[in-house]
């Protein structure tokens, strides 16, 4: 655990999130709220622990996703997930965050995508991050983005991307193939 704490300034540095550090931390170094960040790879694979059944996706992606409660309840940070074969990228703003235990539920909007097509700038995404569950340990759920019409709303709160679901994937995780996740439930 405490390994994976230390490589927190150096995910918040690559992300660009320096004011969302000063959220999470007093003086003493302890964390004062909710955070939850990762960073590594996945793929190709398919996912384990879905209610719904594995979710297969055969691309190798990069990931990277600093997210923490403020004191007034909002959320912070940032997401990124890159292809590794296009280099195609998809950048996000986070805008809310949900833990329990170790599983996090992050949400917010493309700030960045990869080409024409598909998602566009201003359109609402999540992910579902997990730390160190039995049998895979760390894992990232598919990145899910929600057009106007994507039947997915369902299952999404009415006020979101300002309040996350709950912080449970329908499509289940993939187990990361390097890097980690710490949740921290402030």
């Amino acid at each position: 655990m405490l390994a994976k704490f230390a490589c927190i300034g150096m995910v918040i540095a690559a992300i660009g999130c320096g004011s969302a550090a000063a959220a999470v931390a007093v003086a003493d170094g302890s964390p004062t709220g909710s955070f939850a960040i990762g960073f590594g790879g996945f793929g190709p694979a398919c996912t384990i622990d879905s209610p719904t059944g594995p979710f297969c996706d055969d691309r190798r992606f990069s990931f990277q996703v600093f997210a923490t409660a403020t004191p007034s309840g909002a959320a912070i940070g940032g997401f990124e997930r890159r292809n590794s074969a296009t280099g195609g990228t998809f950048i996000g703003r986070v805008t809310c965050l949900r833990t329990d235990g170790a599983a996090a539920a992050i949400g917010g909007v493309v700030t960045r995508v990869p080409g024409p097509g598909g998602a566009g700038v201003g359109t609402p995404f999540d992910i579902f991050l997990r730390e160190g569950a039995s049998p895979s340990g760390d894992g990232i759920s598919p990145f899910q983005v929600f057009p106007p019409d994507d039947p997915g709303w369902a299952y999404l709160p009415p006020t979101f991307p300002a309040d996350c679901p709950a912080p449970v994937s329908l499509l289940g995780y993939f187990p990361l193939t390097f890097g980690g996740a710490v949740v921290y439930e402030g």
